[in-house]
């Protein structure tokens, strides 16, 4: 049986998308104590404009989502962010679906065969459209961000798959006090994972990397976190400006540190 995968795009409205960011910088400075930012250099200009680029990682707190907004800012301010949402969660607060959430459940096969024809018209038929970036947490759930193994589901690849030729790209997110009563955010992102396309621009599970490759970087990046917060215990919120640090196992990174522009 062939599944029709036409489907009227997902929305992102810039104008509501604007608005919405002007009152979420006023929450998060209520919020957070600081957002501290660990990017590899020069990332922004590796990054191909013309396909997505798939942000996933660990999931542990609600201002994950947020702060992939903000990353997405800061390597191409001008694109437009999918994120998968529970269904649940788009029912509370209709406002989302207006900034590019896709709903899902993960329970219901009927749910996610429409996300993924959603996701699959955000390419169009001929894989002409311009890039956006598309958020993706496979864990399906928050937890900790020290539980190991992370326990990331398959939809990550299947995803991936819809959407054609992408980038992969894996992030890390930690919280913590360090001395505050409002949390830190550290966000550490990975190397870029290029998803090659085969004939006709159409890729296979095959050509993705396997889901205990992709969860393997992202424990990566939260065990170097977690070992340089350790290391550096409140020093690693006191750092003025930006510095180029080398977080281990990874090439020197741009770590930004409260607000800054990457």
């Amino acid at each position: 049986m062939r599944i029709d995968m036409s489907q009227s795009l997902p929305v992102f409205s810039n104008l509501l998308a604007r608005g919405f960011e002007i009152v979420f910088d006023l929450v998060k400075s209520v919020g957070l104590a600081g957002v501290h930012w660990s990017i590899p250099a020069g990332l922004a200009q590796r990054l191909p404009a013309d396909r997505p680029v798939v942000l996933f990682g660990n999931h542990s707190s609600n201002w994950d989502g947020f702060l992939y907004r903000d990353l997405q800012k800061k390597l191409r301010p001008g694109m437009p962010i999918y994120s998968l949402m529970l269904e649940r969660e788009l029912r509370r607060l209709p406002l989302f679906r207006a900034l590019g959430g896709i709903g899902i459940d993960s329970t219901s096969p009927g749910s996610v065969a429409r996300a993924l024809r959603s996701a699959r018209a955000l390419r169009g038929p001929s894989f002409t459209s311009a890039g956006f970036f598309f958020s993706v947490f496979p864990q399906g759930s928050t937890y900790p961000a020290g539980k190991r193994p992370l326990g990331f589901q398959e939809g990550l690849r299947h995803f991936a798959k819809a959407l054609g030729p992408v980038t992969l790209l894996p992030v890390a997110l930690q919280f913590e006090l360090l001395g505050s009563v409002r949390p830190h955010a550290f966000v550490s992102v990975g190397e870029p994972i290029a998803v090659p396309e085969s004939a006709g621009k159409v890729i296979d599970l095959g050509s993705i990397p396997s889901l205990d490759v992709l969860e393997a970087q992202v424990t990566a990046l939260l065990d170097g976190l977690n070992a340089d917060l350790s290391a550096r215990g409140e020093a690693a919120v006191s750092i003025p400006g930006e510095a180029t640090v080398s977080m281990p196992g990874e090439a020197a990174v741009s770590n930004v540190v409260g607000e800054s522009p990457v």
